[in-house]
C-alpha cells in the first residue's frame, strides 16, 4: 500500500543518511588529527645541535642564516630558542673558539652577551681575534640566560637588530561541528 512505500523509503533514506554521517565522521577526525599534528610539529622547539669541531652548542639556524647571535654558553642558546631565534651559537668560555673566528669571517656576528664583568672580558677577547658586526647586552647585572623570552625580543629589537621572519603559515580556521 501507499503507507508502505513511503516507510520503506524512508527507512532507506535513514540508513543511507546514517551511513553517510558516519563516514563523514570518521573523515573529518582523521582530517582533524592531521590538522592538529601539523600545528604541533611547526610549533615545537628548535633543539640545541652541535656546530664546528669543537660541537659548540647551537641553534639549527647558525647553518642557514646570513646573520648568528654569538652568546656565552648552552643555557643562552636555550633560551634564544624560546625565544624564537634560531641562529645563534655559543662560545662555551672565554677563549674564542676557531669555529667562532671562521664564522665571523663568514657571516654577520651579533654578540649578545651578559651585562657583568664575563661578558667585558668574552667582549675583549672577541674584539682581539673575531669581527663582531653588533655588540648587545644583557642589563647590567643580568645573564641573557636570565631573561624571559619577551626580554630577549625586546632587548634585540631596542636595538635594532632585525629579527629572523618566521616561515609564512597557512590559516587553519578549526570548527566543531556537533551531529
Amino acid at each position: 500500500s501507499i503507507d508502505d512505500v513511503r516507510a520503506v523509503k524512508r527507512k532507506a533514506i535513514v540508513e543511507r543518511a546514517k551511513a553517510i554521517v558516519k563516514d563523514w565522521a570518521s573523515k573529518s577526525v582523521s582530517q582533524g588529527e592531521e590538522v592538529l599534528k601539523d600545528v604541533t610539529e611547526s610549533v615545537k622547539r628548535a633543539r640545541v645541535i652541535g656546530f664546528g669541531r669543537e660541537e659548540l652548542p647551537a641553534g639549527p639556524g647558525v647553518y642557514t642564516s646570513d646573520t648568528v647571535y654569538l652568546v656565552e654558553g648552552r643555557a643562552d642558546v636555550i633560551n634564544l630558542l624560546r625565544a624564537g631565534i634560531e641562529n645563534v651559537v655559543a662560545l662555551e668560555g672565554t677563549k674564542v673558539p676557531d669555529s667562532i673566528m671562521r664564522l665571523s669571517k663568514e657571516k654577520k656576528v651579533i654578540a649578545f652577551l651578559d651585562g657583568d664583568r664575563a661578558g667585558d672580558l668574552i667582549l675583549k677577547e672577541l674584539d682581539q681575534v673575531a669581527r663582531i658586526h653588533k655588540v648587545i647586552r644583557a642589563p647590567q647585572g643580568r645573564e641573557v640566560e636570565d631573561l624571559t623570552p619577551i626580554e630577549v625580543l625586546d632587548i634585540v629589537r631596542r636595538e635594532g637588530v632585525a629579527l629572523p621572519t618566521p616561515p609564512p603559515r597557512e590559516e587553519v580556521r578549526l570548527s566543531l561541528i556537533h551531529i
